[in-house]
């Protein structure tokens, strides 16, 4: 059921970039410091701990890694873009942050 919900937002919010986004792998794994990360091969890797939160909260991490396929780091261009695709991304950020005591 987990890996249907991060596949089905992914395809979602890959399509609300100006340009959409594609060609990227999704893995969902056990992961204890990250909610999610992308690599340079453009592999996005999701914490399945984030099926517990709302999907607001996974909303935002998805956007987050999505936003990574174009800007590995997290300059002025990359927060401009996740601004422009999502813009309460900070306040999905502070009720993540909130729900999971970090």
């Amino acid at each position: 059921f987990a890996i249907e919900l991060f596949v089905e937002r992914l395809s979602f919010w890959a399509e609300q970039f100006p340009e959409p986004m594609e060609n990227y792998q999704f893995r969902l794994r056990k992961m204890k410091r990250q909610w999610g990360n992308c690599n340079n091969k453009r592999i996005i890797t999701i914490s399945s701990r984030l099926i517990r939160y709302p999907q607001s909260c996974i909303d935002y991490v998805l956007v987050h890694e999505l936003t990574h396929l174009k800007y590995l780091h997290h300059g002025r261009s990359f927060y401009r873009l996740l601004e422009k695709v999502m813009p309460d991304w900070q306040e999905q950020q502070r009720m993540l942050s909130q729900f999971s005591g970090s």
